[in-house]
């Protein structure tokens, strides 16, 4: 054991030996066994059997069955039980057999972490987490911890075991300087991974770890994660009608009205809602039923009987929040979002009937009582009504907005309850101020602390279950342009309300009579008016491409798009073994790329640069990036580019053979620390490309990826100019073109 670097051996994850060169075991049995074991052993300590068996030679099938063999002298635990037959479980038989399929995401997250018994000794029956009905947050989470695991082993899956799941669960190295000090002693003692001896290999384990920038999540946080969502989504479901078709989010969808101008309420503070400007459609799908979702997280405790814990200290206080005022405040936020929900009365009341208009009059007919002065009561209607658009139009004072902290320097003992699960009390309500969109998904402070704040652990938490808008990568927070009062009004009959530019009708009665199309004012309609819902792409290997195509080059306008092809692409790997020998030089070229294209197709083509990750980043957003008609893949590893028309996003995938091999990842700003490289799943890639040219970065798992790597050459002061391809529709040709020219 000491010659392999083992401290222990278990039954549940068999050890790997190599022998010793020219080592012979000889195997005996029955009393050849004990006298040879008498010869070396001490006949006064516990002996016991050590079985060994050739590796080469165990499949899997056979592995598990050793390895489950001895299982029936203990009790299965629930995980064991649902991971050996999910579909037979009463808890999954409504997703895995249903009448109308509503969980296919969800579904495929949970198949794919069926394959590591690591993960599932914490699952308990009797969730019923289909009766939540919210299948595409419980989806996100659980793609969330897959795609996490396939980064912190390298996407060396078959190295992850209990031990190393226990020991980094809940940790979050990027902010607390007590996480990272233990996972530096985990590696440093081999608390885990004991049974890898590839230095190399537990030095870059040990470097994703310490990069990983969220709470590192598993089945155990999710499960306890549940508890704190449930009663989220119990005041929601209030909202809806009571036997409401489909899941929450579809549910949703359908009531919603989207504006016309792409200006979005985003509510900042409990009586304010701001208008933001969006280029994207789906953002405004997006930021609303978030912000529903963050009412709820503020005030689930006076909405539903579900309370924080430690909530009966402060209810014998005698400070109960008022449920009737916090219902009515709920509505007025669904109305100002967006949602006209069954039974909602859209308001018509006049503005004279506002809280300002009601001060402003109530104070003239004191001044001027009807019963002692002779005047035309609408002179006063009139004139309290000016007197509140001069009001409505002075905008408050902008003053030093206070964000919330992401860590602290008291540090307590550690415990996982204080990462995940129901939150208590006195955190409910401290954090109640920052619970709003612009501090859950916009860039954060990266300053460390010595451990978290309540607060980032309930921001990780919501992002788990619903992340970031896809467009909002490298966003900044938006800057405020109109403000508005959030006040409940009284209710009054539904009738005829103007949404943006075009006035509509909307009478809704129960959920079974409207259609699955979101409610829209009787204008055009944009094409890309409905959100998408993406499921996580699961990794797989895809069959190689093998036809190459030869390669010429034309001059071209830049601006001209071909039509996408039906070729076959050759990989990108494959592509990097084409010669000098199949293209043309071009000798116009400088030194910032190689002169020649070492590959196309009428949809793509590669060649080589000098440039690093961070002057091509830079070099691009300042030359050319808005006037390309494709995206530009950079190869960290070998550093060649790949360009890939936007017409033909969905043949990426098609171009990595072996696509779990590949991390991809797009530049974001991070308040503090500059563009940092953030990982992406290949349908994200897909999806961003379709919606327009963009910059990726790409490169093997175990080399090459480091979220700073932008911020290591990017002010080198490079004199080189960009070198990019442009592409002949005419000829149906690539060539490499200076950007200087």
């Amino acid at each position: 054991m000491a010659t392999n670097s083992l401290s222990k051996l278990s039954l549940e994850n068999p050890a790997s030996i190599k022998l010793p060169p020219k080592c012979t075991i000889c195997c005996f049995q029955g009393q050849h066994r004990l006298s040879a074991a008498a010869e070396w052993l001490n006949p006064n300590k516990q002996w016991w059997i050590l079985y060994l068996y050739d590796a080469t030679k165990l499949t899997p099938a056979a592995r598990r069955k050793l390895r489950e063999s001895k299982a029936s002298a203990q009790e299965f635990c629930d995980g064991d039980i649902f991971r050996s037959s999910p579909s037979e479980c009463r808890d999954f038989k409504e997703i895995y057999q249903p009448k109308i399929d509503h969980y296919p995401a969800f579904r495929e997250s949970l198949d794919n972490l069926l394959q590591f018994p690591a993960f599932w000794s914490p699952w308990l029956m009797g969730l019923y987490l289909s009766s939540l009905k919210i299948p595409e947050e419980l989806a996100s989470y659980l793609s969330y911890i897959y795609f996490t695991w396939v980064s912190l082993t390298c996407n060396q899956l078959h190295l992850l075991d209990t031990e190393i799941v226990e020991q980094l669960k809940g940790r979050c190295p990027s902010l607390s300087k007590a996480d990272r000090l233990h996972i530096n002693r985990v590696f440093n003692q081999d608390a885990a991974l004991s049974f890898c001896s590839d230095t190399w290999l537990r030095s870059e384990l040990r470097q994703a770890a310490l990069e990983y920038t969220g709470i590192i999540p598993s089945l155990r946080i999710f499960l306890e994660n549940i508890k704190y969502i449930r009663p989220m989504v119990y005041v929601i479901k209030r909202l809806l009608p009571p036997k409401f078709s489909g899941t929450i989010r579809q549910t949703m969808h359908r009531f919603y009205v989207r504006l016309q101008n792409n200006r979005f309420p985003i509510q900042i503070a409990e009586s304010c809602v701001e208008e933001r400007p969006h280029p994207n459609d789906g953002y405004g799908f997006w930021s609303a039923y978030r912000q529903v979702f963050l009412f709820a997280m503020r005030h689930f405790y006076g909405l539903s009987d579900s309370p924080p814990l430690g909530h009966n200290r402060y209810a014998r206080l005698g400070q109960l929040p008022n449920s009737e005022n916090l219902w009515m405040q709920f509505k007025e936020l669904t109305r100002t979002v967006g949602f006209i929900l069954p039974g909602s009365r859209i308001s018509t009341r006049p503005v004279q009937y506002s809280p300002e208009f009601t001060a402003i009059y109530n104070l003239l007919t004191r001044l001027r009582p009807p019963r002692d002065f002779e005047y035309d009561p609408s002179v006063l209607i009139q004139c309290s009504t000016q007197v509140v658009g001069v009001l409505q139009n002075i905008k408050q004072g902008r003053t030093q907005e206070q964000r919330p902290a992401l860590v602290t320097d008291v540090q307590e003992r550690w415990s996982l309850d204080r990462r995940c699960g129901m939150t208590d009390i006195g955190s409910f309500f401290f954090d109640q101020d920052y619970l709003f969109l612009q501090h859950i998904y916009y860039p954060q402070s990266t300053m460390q602390g010595q451990d978290l704040s309540k607060f980032a652990v309930k921001r990780d938490i919501f992002m788990s279950f619903v992340p970031e808008f896809l467009d909002d990568l490298g966003m900044t927070e938006p800057v405020s342009n109109h403000s508005v009062n959030l006040e409940p009004e009284a209710e009054a009959p539904l009738s005829k309300e103007t949404v943006g530019t075009g006035s509509m009708t909307i009478a809704v009665h129960d959920d079974t009579e409207i259609s699955e199309d979101p409610l829209m004012p009787a204008t055009n309609r944009s094409p890309t008016e409905q959100t998408r819902d993406m499921s996580p792409l699961q990794l797989h290997v895809l069959l190689s491409l093998t036809n190459d195509v030869g390669s010429v080059n034309a001059l071209v306008p830049v601006n001209q798009v071909p039509e996408p092809s039906h070729q076959e692409l050759v990989p990108f790997d494959k592509a990097r073994r084409s010669t000098e020998a199949e293209t043309q030089a071009s000798s116009s070229l400088t030194s910032s790329a190689l002169s020649f294209i070492k590959w196309q197709t009428l949809d793509a083509c590669t060649y080589s640069t000098t440039l690093s990750p961070g002057e091509f980043q830079s070099l691009l957003r300042g030359q050319a990036r808005e006037n390309v008609p494709y995206g530009t893949f950079y190869h960290v590893d070998t550093r060649e580019i790949l360009c890939l028309l936007c017409s033909s996003a969905n043949k990426f995938p098609d171009l990595l053979p072996e696509i779990g091999k590949f991390w991809c990842a797009k530049a974001t700003e991070v308040r503090e620390a500059g563009e940092t490289l953030k990982l992406l799943l290949v349908e994200d890639v897909v999806s961003l490309l379709k919606r327009g040219p963009d910059v990726f970065f790409m490169g093997y798992w175990g080399s090459g990826y480091n979220s700073g790597l932008l911020n290591m050459d990017k002010d080198g002061g490079t004199t080189e100019h960009l070198v990019l391809p442009r592409f002949d529709s005419v000829g149906k040709r690539w060539e490499l073109i200076s950007w200087a020219e």
